[in-house]
């Protein structure tokens, strides 16, 4: 085989890699979020899922009657037909309050639910431009 000949075929192949690479081949879950709803007058939820399966939150919540602020960590997993599973990891020493959620995407809306502590808790986020 030519010098020639090989040097085109890396080139077809390296073309091939930034086309895939740039048509944007990524999961449609990663990116910024927030709650639809705010929480009170000044806060909402927000989330940034990156493309390395990992991710940060901030919550906002009520319990026994005060209302708190918690920042998490994520470990999100595809499970295909746009489902997803978000391990959110209390930061911190705050570790009860860690949970997964289930989450179903559609277009530019995703819907989660919580176990625990967290299943009546509403989870709908827009994704944010």
């Amino acid at each position: 085989m030519s010098t020639q000949k090989v040097v085109q075929g890396a080139l077809v192949i390296g073309t091939l890699a930034v086309l895939v690479t740039a048509s944007g081949c990524t999961d449609a879950i990663i990116g910024d979020w927030e709650a639809k709803d705010s929480f009170s007058s000044s806060e909402r939820n927000d989330m940034t899922i990156d493309d390395d399966d990992t991710g940060k939150a901030t919550i906002f919540f009520s319990y026994g009657g005060d209302n708190y602020k918690a920042d998490f960590d994520i470990e999100w997993e595809s499970l295909g037909d746009d489902e997803y599973d978000l391990e959110m990891e209390c930061d911190g020493n705050c570790s009860e309050l860690d949970f997964t959620m289930e989450c179903d995407l559609k277009d530019e809306d995703m819907d989660c639910k919580g176990e625990d502590m967290w299943e009546n808790y509403d989870f709908e986020w827009e994704k944010v431009d």
